[in-house]
């Protein structure tokens, strides 16, 4: 019968603990995109995938370009209050809060190093020849993703979210005739910020 009443007590507590255990205090974040990130697609299946070397077909070059702040905000921060049951909660968190980007693209310059084609030469804009996708990690025909400038115009302006990046994939339309390929990728925020990048020397098969 001891025993009993011990069992009974001890599940009061626990479930009284998890119950209390958290009060979430969720807010809004303002932050500043500050870094950019390139990595190599493999576009040639049925879903693009992360691509560790530097060999891509002509016909499916492709990148996934990360724009984030280069501050961590944690989630989910916890602070001690008191054991007892006297107080609201156990513990206080502060989770899953809400980021809001003080800028908002405004545009995507594409610069080729090196010539793509008899009309495609190095060191120019060859938006046209790439599509966009915001996030998608699905196999996509090329007319499901955007020319560039349809995209830029179609993303969110000062959108709240749970995350403080934005991943966008750059799909290349032409099949490149030459035998490498690179390109440069600078993204243009409407408070002036430019960010740049370079991708990998692409060897071509």
């Amino acid at each position: 019968m001891i025993r009993k009443v011990y069992i009974i007590f001890a599940v009061f507590f626990l479930s009284r603990l998890i119950v209390s255990c958290c009060s979430c205090n969720s807010g809004t974040i303002e932050f500043d995109f500050k870094q950019i990130q390139i990595t190599n697609l493999d576009n040639s299946g049925a879903y693009p995938t992360k691509l560790d070397g530097t060999t891509m077909k002509r016909a499916t070059v492709a990148f996934e370009v990360v724009l984030s702040s280069d501050e961590y905000f944690c989630a989910g921060f916890i602070k001690r209050s008191n054991w007892g049951f006297s107080s609201a909660s156990a513990f206080q968190c502060d989770c899953d809060p809400v980021f809001r980007p003080s800028q908002y693209i405004e545009n995507i310059h594409i610069l080729t190093k090196y010539d793509l084609s008899e009309t495609a030469k190095g060191n120019t804009i060859v938006n046209d020849l790439f599509r966009a996708k915001e996030n998608y990690w699905g196999g996509l025909k090329v007319d499901d993703y955007q020319k560039i400038d349809d995209f830029v115009s179609e993303l969110p302006k000062y959108e709240a979210s749970y995350d403080q990046q934005i991943r966008l994939h750059l799909f290349c339309t032409e099949e490149i005739q030459n035998d490498s390929t690179q390109f440069e990728i600078e993204v243009v925020f409407n408070d002036g910020m430019i960010l740049t990048t370079t991708t990998d020397l692409i060897y071509l098969q």
